[in-house]
């Protein structure tokens, strides 16, 4: 009998043990989904409010700020308050979030979808106290365990609330708070029905619960999964554009614009732990035989496997960049001396040695190597890359497939670079600049130019034709493009005019600006100058300005465009897609024409990609009722495609290569009809 008691006490016991055992799993079980949940929601409403932020920060900061002092009936009143609202109603549709506050920094609410509780105060609340010091604070809220009541459909719902700040897009610093509301009502009733479902197979005995718990957890799992995938499709679709803009197209790796960024950051990291950084500047060697003999194909294929390669002998600390051409750059941290570089340039020469397979075919490729070491060489990252760049001609100069270390005996080098700027800054003297036209035509006319884009080129005394993309940055970085822009502006205005008083028909002449030129002050007083003295009239006039310098649409840009469009001229957006991609300037901006990059087309209709990208440009800009052009026409498969979309000029060298002036009249004559 005892033994009997014992051992139905055993198995009580143990039943007990195991229902504990079990229940304690599906609690933490329970918590684990939910944890889990609210961290996905975290992340998914974090990107939700920067696109918000981006948004919303450059045509209503103004409002928030005066916000603050404005009593709660005077915000919901207020016009611009209904037009925000709107606004972010608009975004929110086909996105879970089922509410939306900002608060300014103080804590007051200056707009909540919920009109009823603007004005309401949260400063002392976790959630914005935690946003105000930088950190994303998210909760989730259960409708059975709510204590508070919600007036509105809120308080059927499950949701996820987070708490995130909003910072300034230029200066980075907080400037209030954004709290979001997700539903996740859907999750939450599929995670309660797996809980049902472990409860009742739980009286089955242990062995079915624990099947029944890992089911579960597998299935909350694939839900959560699930999720993130979306939430990962929609956050690579926002950034498309941006990978464009920052990564090099063939390769996929850094640009030479991310280089800049990355080795300040990578500047800051040296100097706190005392550590050296190095920078590689690479230069293939034997590649444009190889270019020249396969084909530009083989070529680009070529530039992938040696990516690929590079890529694959660095460290995860290291970064590779593809700074343009056959050129490669390395950032290449944590090193005591300059000498802890040197297994890294023995691993780069090893997997180079190796032939590259390409088809049928063999190419062999050797890579000189220059090297610059952070701090003993310099602590700006632009004379580091300028070092490693000597210290690789260096290398060139001994023999090719070579390293060399920058040293300050190096300066043959920067003397031929100083005779280089000393013959530049003689070169405008000794008019030894020309202008060069490329005609833009129109889709539905072929026959018809529609403008021609004025390229300067530099032809030395000795008949030597420098390329642009070699004098330019000079010319940008020693200010001289003020003085040039201007003999530009004013030789392209005075020869349209010439075309016109020799009888052929007006054309627009377009004229790139740079980024100095338009942060000089004197941009409009040069353009009315080059009008003046020429006599042609402002319509027949065109500016190309870069993304790079409308991204920033403060007051005094605003002010120089307005200006610019008085002069009754027009203006486009250069090269557009490679810049910073915040298209709020376009509606901010008095833009007539977008040009899309020549790297969006080059591959056309082939690339996939490229072809998405330009439909969905073709689409915007006519909506906002912009006119197209397509730069970089090179192909008839590229003018077939573009002329199937909503694009209403083609210019590249399909159309025609840039022409001397005299050519360029010879080309208008023969047309039959112009605008």
């Amino acid at each position: 009998m005892n033994q009997l008691k014992q051992t139905r006490r055993y198995f009580f016991i143990t039943g007990l043990i195991a229902l504990l055992t079990a229940v304690v799993l599906l609690v933490a079980n329970r918590q684990i989904m939910f944890s889990s949940l609210v961290k996905q929601e975290t992340r998914a409403n974090r990107d939700m409010a920067h696109i918000y932020n981006n948004a919303l920060w450059e045509n209503y900061y103004t409002f928030f700020q005066q916000a603050d002092e404005l009593s709660p009936e005077a915000i919901k009143s207020h016009p611009t308050t209904r037009k925000l609202d709107a606004e972010i109603h608009r975004m929110m549709q086909n996105t879970h979030v089922m509410r939306l506050k900002i608060y300014s920094t103080t804590g007051k609410t200056i707009y909540s979808t919920a009109f009823d509780q603007i004005g309401e105060n949260a400063k002392d609340d976790p959630g914005f106290i935690s946003a105000m010091n930088g950190e994303i604070l998210s909760s989730l809220s259960l409708r059975d365990r709510r204590e508070d009541s919600f007036e509105d459909e809120a308080g059927e719902h499950d949701f996820v609330t987070s708490y995130i700040p909003m910072k300034d897009t230029r200066t980075d610093k907080i400037t209030g708070v954004v709290e979001v509301y997700t539903d996740v009502s859907d999750l939450v009733s599929q995670f309660s029905a797996v809980q049902r479902r472990i409860s009742v197979f739980t009286i089955a005995g242990l062995s079915v619960l624990l099947f029944w718990v890992l089911f579960s957890i597998r299935r909350a799992d694939l839900a959560l999964r699930k999720q993130e995938i979306k939430a990962k499709e929609h956050k690579e679709h926002v950034l498309e554009l941006l990978q464009h803009a920052y990564h090099d197209s063939l390769t996929g790796l850094p640009n030479r614009k991310s280089f800049k960024t990355h080795m300040a950051d990578a500047v800051v990291r040296a100097s706190r732990t005392k550590s050296n950084l190095a920078v590689f500047f690479l230069d293939l060697d034997g590649f444009k035989l190889v270019n020249d003999s396969m084909g530009h194909a083989q070529g680009d294929e070529v530039l992938r496997l040696v990516a690929k390669r590079l890529q694959g002998c660095i460290r995860e600390s290291d970064t590779l960049f593809r700074m343009g051409g056959d050129e490669f750059c390395i950032v290449h941290e944590h090193l005591v001396d300059k000498h802890d570089a040197i297994p890294l340039i023995r691993r780069i020469h090893g997997i180079m040695a190796e032939p590259f397979e390409i088809g049928q075919q063999m190419a062999m490729l050797g890579v000189s190597i220059g090297v610059a070491i952070y701090p003993h060489d310099s602590t700006d990252p632009e004379i580091l890359l300028r070092d490693a760049d000597a210290a690789m001609y260096a290398a060139k100069e001994a023999g090719r497939n070579q390293y060399s270390f920058f040293s300050q005996d190096m300066n043959e080098r920067a003397m031929r670079q100083l005779n280089f700027e000393s013959s530049l800054l003689q070169a405008l003297d000794n008019s030894e600049f020309v202008l060069h036209y490329q005609p833009r035509i129109e889709v539905k006319h072929p026959d018809r130019v529609a403008g021609v884009e004025a390229l300067i080129r530099w032809q030395q005394r000795d008949g030597t034709i420098v390329a642009p993309n070699d004098f330019i940055p000079v010319l940008e970085r020693t200010g001289l493009i003020i003085q040039v822009g201007e003999w530009v502006l004013t030789e392209a205005c005075r020869q349209n005019k010439v075309w016109q008083e020799q009888g052929l028909p007006p054309v627009r002449v377009s004229v790139n600006i740079s980024f100095v030129q338009f942060q000089s002050g004197e941009l409009v007083g040069t353009v009315r100058k080059a009008l003046s003295a020429s006599g042609l009239e402002p319509r027949y006039l065109e500016l190309e300005l870069t993304e790079s310098i409308l991204i920033d649409a403060s007051d005094s840009n605003r002010e120089i465009l307005n200006d610019l469009k008085a002069l009754g001229i027009s203006i486009a957006i250069d090269d557009f897609g490679t810049g910073y991609s915040s298209l709020g300037y376009l509606k901010s901006f008095p833009i007539d024409y977008i040009k899309i990059d020549r790297s969006f087309i080059s591959d056309l209709p082939a690339d996939s990609r490229d072809a998405a990208i330009t439909r969905a440009i073709a689409s915007m800009a006519q909506e906002l009722g912009i006119e197209l052009v397509a730069e970089g026409v090179e192909t008839q498969a590229n003018l077939n495609f573009l002329t199937g979309q909503n694009c209403q000029e083609l210019q590249g060298f399909f159309i025609s290569h840039p022409l001397p002036a005299n050519e360029m009249s010879s080309y208008l004559s023969r047309l039959k009809e112009t605008v």
